[in-house]
């Protein structure tokens, strides 16, 4: 087979790192999405851990500082004439990176190589709304996580390793009272809400453990432990864990909770694949989570009660109820984001478009 008969993907994304306890699944997607590819390469802002395929090349573009972002730019510059040279056999795909969207995107769009993104995030930077225009299509987990109006938008799912979650599912080990959270600590992530609502709530154990990196200084941090105490919540705040053991640290919990508010995390669902009862105010998480139709069978309708009452509810369950519910849940978060069914439905659009 000559170069100019391969299939090429060329991939740019934020992080290829497995140690990364947000953006891991970044290496799951890649390799998927590869399987239907003869070669791809892989343009990453940092590149860490990582395990490809023989067919894939992982290439660090760098970032952060003002120099760095320069030879970032300068090495994406490079790349433009790779990609003319196979643009007729070449396909492009951005995965929450409408930088280069844009740049080189737009170089990209001109040369009538198929190029789609994929964006779930409540944000929406300049680059953002300038990549929406330039992108042939544009994916997201759902309606809701993707903030610019566009008709090139179609929801898909958020992408998670349903596999590993799984496993964690099947091991099932004892479920701990209270309520966990995995992510980044800021504001954005309204964990003020969650604190209220287990003060106001009737759970046995008020208990609120944080895990993940704290992204601006200590001020907000404090911020929630004043409230906690207030409210008479016991507030824990654990490390980041690696990517690949969080499954079952999620599992062995009972309710996790997902504070975005117009975005849906991959957190929430990849604890919802493992079993874990999802609280939440945002209508596009309950659906991928599964959680509305445990709402539909507890009250009769799949609105969302508020946060205090959902935990109340959530107490109720009988254990044996509760297993069953925890199945539905598990299946249903498995079968809308898993990341095998999401890669190969871009994949077919990037193989397809204009043929």
């Amino acid at each position: 087979m000559t170069a100019l008969n391969r299939k090429y993907l060329f991939i740019f994304n934020l992080s290829m790192d497995l140690d990364n306890p947000i953006l891991a699944t970044s290496n799951l997607w890649v390799n998927e999405m590869a399987k239907k590819f003869d070669c791809v390469y892989v343009y990453t802002t940092h590149a860490g851990r990582y395990k490809v395929g023989s067919n894939t090349t992982v290439y660090e573009l760098g970032g952060g500082t003002l120099i760095r972002k320069i030879k970032a730019i300068m090495k994406i510059s490079l790349i433009i004439p790779i990609l003319f040279r196979f643009r007729k056999v070449s396909a492009v795909f951005h995965h929450q990176s409408p930088r280069t969207a844009v740049y080189p995107g737009l170089f990209i769009r001109f040369f009538s190589i198929p190029q789609c993104i994929w964006y779930s995030h409540s944000s929406k930077p300049i680059s953002l709304i300038l990549s929406r225009l330039i992108a042939n299509r544009v994916f997201s987990s759902s309606v809701e996580s993707f903030p610019i109006p566009t008709r090139k938008m179609f929801p898909l799912g958020h992408g998670i390793d349903v596999e590993a979650a799984g496993e964690a599912f099947l091991i099932a080990p004892k479920k701990r009272s209270g309520v966990i959270f995995a992510g980044r600590i800021n504001p954005i992530k309204n964990l003020g809400d969650c604190i209220e609502a287990i003060g106001k709530s009737a759970l046995r154990e008020k208990s609120f453990d944080l895990i993940g990196p704290l992204q601006s200084n200590s001020i907000y941090l404090e911020e929630l432990k004043r409230l906690a105490a207030e409210k008479k919540v016991n507030l824990s705040l654990e490390r980041p864990i690696p990517h690949d053991l969080i499954f079952q640290r999620m599992s062995s919990a009972r309710i996790f909770y997902a504070g975005m508010k117009n975005s849906v995390d991959k957190s929430c669902l990849e604890a919802a694949a493992t079993g874990c009862f999802i609280l939440t105010s945002d209508e596009a998480s309950s659906r991928l989570s599964g959680m509305d139709l445990i709402w539909e069978l507890i009250t009769g309708s799949r609105k969302l009660p508020d946060l205090p009452t959902q935990i109340d509810l959530l107490e109720k369950l009988s254990e044996q109820n509760e297993s069953n519910y925890r199945i539905l849940i598990h299946k249903k978060a498995s079968e809308m984001n898993s990341s095998f069914k999401i890669a190969a439905k871009i994949s077919q659009f990037l193989q397809t478009y204009g043929a």
